[in-house]
């Protein structure tokens, strides 16, 4: 086999094992479920690995919900959440962020991603 043809296959199999790991990455992120009730976030608290999702499910009966978060590093914002709705934040950076409440300004959840 020629020099050439050696430095391809090389290639080929580095870029294999590129696209298996970032595959491999995809699969393990994780996903989280917080509830809004009682105008309360369940967890209050989350810690999370870069990649993961939270979902954020509005069990508050009647209640709307509007989730968001607001920092230099990331930014989010849900919209209205009607009662039985669910919204997916999938975390893609490192730090601590507060998720709130624009309808119920003392709700807050704390997501610390790692």
């Amino acid at each position: 086999m020629s020099g050439s043809a050696k430095r391809g296959l090389r290639l080929a199999a580095m870029l294999a094992l590129a696209a298996a790991g970032c595959e491999w990455g995809a699969l393990a992120a994780m996903r989280v479920t917080v509830s809004q009730q009682d105008r309360v976030f369940h967890p209050g608290r989350l810690d999370v690995a870069r990649g993961d999702t939270v979902t954020i499910v509005n069990d508050d009966g009647e209640l709307i919900h509007h989730a968001y978060i607001q920092s230099d590093d990331f930014k989010f914002d849900s919209g209205e959440q009607e009662p039985g709705s669910a919204t997916d934040i999938r975390f893609t950076k490192s730090g601590t962020f507060t998720v709130r409440c624009r309808i119920h300004p003392k709700m807050s959840l704390v997501v610390t991603v790692k």
